[in-house]
């Protein structure tokens, strides 16, 4: 009779054993599973801070393009631009040859200086000129009385 009672032990034994096997595997499972929600939750806190990040950088490039949207020149203000330069080209043409006009009629330094020259020279002759008068004018005035003289001399004239 013992023999009978010992296989139900047995038997329980063995399912018990089994029980504290499955036992232990759900407990190591369950430590896996909280080893892996603080992962879980750390990776979730690290793509908070990484996804605030980019949210900060997109909100920067935005802020950016649009200054650079609004100061960016349009088509029309290129065509503007390229209109005002073609103005100035025009412009700068037209001074230019002023410029060379100026420059082919303009006198130089040697033309001044000989001017000046030929100037000094003319102011001598006209001195020259102005003691010739004076001479004149002198011979003259002399001629003109002894005109006198001599028509004082004359009988006077009959009528």
């Amino acid at each position: 009779m013992n023999q009978p009672m010992e296989q139900p032990f047995d038997k329980l034994e063995q399912r018990v054993g089994n029980l504290e096997q499955a036992y232990d595997e759900i407990i190591k499972n369950e430590q896996l599973i909280i080893r892996l929600s603080q992962r879980h939750h750390l990776h979730t806190q690290e793509l908070k801070a990484i996804t605030g990040r980019i949210e900060l950088d997109i909100e920067d490039s935005t802020e950016r393009l649009d200054k650079i949207e609004a100061t960016m020149a349009t088509k029309e203000d290129i065509a503007e631009l390229k209109a005002t330069t073609e103005r100035i080209k025009l412009d700068v043409g037209d001074s230019r040859e002023r410029f060379d006009t100026i420059e082919r009629t303009m006198a130089t330094k040697e033309d001044v200086a000989a001017l000046k020259g030929d100037i000094t020279t003319l102011k001598g002759d006209i001195t020259t000129l102005k003691g010739d008068v004076a001479a004149l004018k002198q011979t003259q005035a002399e001629h003109g009385a002894l005109l006198r003289e001599i028509l004082d001399r004359l009988p006077p004239k009959q009528a």
